[in-house]
């Protein structure tokens, strides 16, 4: 039977030519050429398609790449597994894995446990993170303080030195037994006089088995936010801030640092420390 207007039977392989004798032409002449438009150019011809689609990528590019640069990169961290810290002092303050433990009631030996970060920390933005959980807060006089942060020097707490630390209290005064941030430039790195205390009006008294997520975020060179978390850095608790950050440079070290006393009882465990420095950022 011939197709395509072919007359017969023997009709040739395709070739798209019409003028061939059996080529079926007729029938190339229709695919090739629809109501005066030619199929395959129409099939072909999709550069503006293509362009779109390229300007998209583009686009969708850098917003991946924006979201990319938001998101902070690790620097340091550590779940004390092993000791990676050096302590300092009368053992008040320790790494025994897979924490770091202090117990700044049970003696007055003030002590340290410090990380040297051997990085220039950023004096605009870095972001320190861990777990903390007060063991037990209890007062009977005076006052002992256990503070976790960064600063300057690894010396004990009432050395003079440069730092940001989120301290924890254990007094007979209410500006004592409470968590505070606390600010010093050439001064303690705990308890360093009301005027560079920030009070957690939320978490104050004496505590047994109180765990909080703690972070504290440098922002700029005269902001900081200390912030914690009744989870992981999801369900926000409090936040205190100091907008003065003057003269609070040359952070090195990652310190726990306790002011000691062997009245009262300020125990806990520190642990999942992680350090960002130069992004405040979004963690993941």
């Amino acid at each position: 039977m011939a197709f395509g207007g072919s007359t017969s039977s023997n009709t040739l392989p395709h070739t798209h030519n019409q003028t061939a004798v059996n080529d079926g032409g007729q029938l190339s002449q229709t695919l090739t050429d629809m109501n005066g438009v030619t199929l395959y150019s129409e099939i072909t011809d999709n550069s503006a398609a293509v362009a779109a689609n390229t300007a998209n990528i583009a686009t969708n590019t850098a917003a991946i790449a924006a979201i990319e640069a938001g998101i902070c990169s690790v620097t340091f961290q550590d779940d004390f597994a092993s000791d990676n810290f050096t302590d300092g002092g009368g053992g008040d303050v320790s790494v025994v894995p897979p924490n770091l433990v202090y117990n700044a009631g049970t003696s007055t030996s003030d002590s340290r446990s410090y990380y040297d970060l051997g990085v220039s920390v950023s004096e605009t933005k870095w972001t320190l993170r861990w777990k903390q959980t007060s063991t037990t807060v209890a007062t009977s006089a005076s006052s002992c303080h256990v503070g976790m942060g960064i600063s300057s020097t690894n010396t004990t707490w009432n050395d003079s030195q440069n730092g940001l630390s989120f301290v924890r209290g254990s007094g007979t005064s209410a500006a004592d037994n409470q968590y505070y941030l606390n600010r010093c430039t050439a001064g303690s790195y705990v308890d360093n006089g009301a005027s560079n205390k920030a009070g957690f009006s939320t978490s104050t008294g004496n505590v047994t088995a109180q765990v909080y997520y703690v972070q504290l975020m440098r922002t700029s060179a005269s902001n900081i936010v200390a912030s914690i978390y009744s989870d992981e850095f999801i369900t926000l608790v409090e936040s205190e801030t100091f907008t003065d950050l003057s003269g609070v440079t040359g952070l090195r070290y990652l310190k726990c640092a306790s002011r000691s006393q062997n009245i009262n009882t300020n125990s806990g465990t520190i642990d999942d420390v992680k350090f960002y420095n130069g992004c405040n950022g979004t963690i993941l």
